[in-house]
């Protein structure tokens, strides 16, 4: 009230998702690598409650499935003729809802700065209206990094990780035959990933990147020793963690971009449309096992074969995919500026 901020770094911010987390934090990160950090502290805001923001100062919205037809209008409104101070960086348009309507599209077009974290929602979207202004770039949750102080402790190859979430598939399954189909193919999946590091003698952790995480994989790895380690929404220390695994069975999106981002061996089973965009746009390697594959229909020995492969994608396009989401972050934050 008495001091509001002069910026605002806004997205689907809750505690219950250490990947939202990651995205504020990779926000907050690369603004003050942008501008310095004698520029004023910016204010962490969740789009859930723009109508209670205060004041009207620049807003960076970084990040997350959060660019709804609701959403624009509520900055139309908060806004109105002030489009120029509002930036969206690394968004993702939700299918659910209407498309958005011209009147939005428009003030988009007025925004400094537009861009997506997928090329799929371009074509699908009436953001192609304006493409030309619209850009595309990795998850900027990949210019995340550590704090000094959180040093990856090496483990000597003898954790291997999992990260598994419930309701894979929920942007595309329809009917409860698929439904069924992906569950157990999960099911499958992720027991046989655990029982060849139990075969190699290591150690099988289970990392939960939301709060419901823990719930689906006690009920998959029923019987299996697996130590459950408690749900954290500390991006750094999740991050140190993954990145101390010999290798990692990721599900979740920022469970998969954590395990890039750590150069490991992965397993992923690909729970939802963004994590196959994330191979199909940036990544350019062979897709792993995913919803779309097991709502076909896959024997037990076809999906055996894919828990036992390894995927990695080395670290120059590590160090690539870490650039272009800093660079992004870096000329939306100086764009405002200017």
């Amino acid at each position: 009230m008495f001091c509001p901020p002069s910026a605002a770094i806004v997205g689907a911010y809750h505690y219950e998702n250490v990947g939202d987390m990651a995205l504020a934090a990779a926000g907050r990160q690369q603004y003050f690598s942008a501008l310095g950090t004698s520029s004023p502290n910016p204010a962490l805001q969740t789009c859930a409650n723009i109508d209670a923001w205060p004041g009207r100062p620049r807003t960076y919205v970084c990040g997350g499935a959060i660019l709804t037809e609701t959403f624009i209008q509520k900055l139309r409104k908060r806004f109105s003729d002030n489009a120029h101070l509002v930036a969206l960086i690394g968004v993702e348009v939700a299918r659910q809802g209407p498309d958005l309507s011209a009147e939005s599209v428009a003030f988009l077009e007025k925004a400094p700065y537009v861009s997506l974290r997928n090329r799929a929602q371009l074509s699908a979207t009436r953001l192609s209206e304006i493409a030309d202004n619209v850009r595309t770039h990795p998850d900027i949750v990949f210019a995340f990094r550590h704090n000094e102080r959180f040093v990856p402790v090496p483990n000597e190859n003898s954790v291997a990780g999992v990260n598994i979430v419930g309701g894979a598939g929920y942007d595309n399954v329809r009917t409860e035959a698929e439904s069924m189909a992906v569950r157990s193919a999960q099911r499958r999946f992720f027991r046989t990933f655990v029982e060849n590091a139990l075969d190699d003698g290591l150690k099988v952790v289970h990392v939960p990147f939301a709060l419901n995480d823990d719930m689906a994989a006690r009920k998959m790895l029923d019987g299996l020793p697996v130590q459950f380690v408690p749900f954290s929404a500390n991006p750094e220390r999740v991050l140190r963690m993954v990145s101390g695994f010999s290798r990692f069975a990721p599900s979740r999106y920022h469970a998969l971009i954590f395990g890039l981002l750590s150069d490991l061996p992965l397993s992923p089973f690909l729970y939802a449309r963004k994590n196959y965009w994330l191979f199909e746009d940036f990544v350019g390697s062979e897709v792993p096992l995913g919803f779309r594959e097991a709502m076909q229909g896959l024997s037990d020995a076809e999906i055996d074969t894919f828990a036992g492969r390894r995927y990695q994608i080395g670290p120059d396009t590590t160090d690539h995919l870490k650039a272009a989401a800093a660079a992004e972050l870096e000329t939306a934050f100086r764009s405002m500026q200017q």
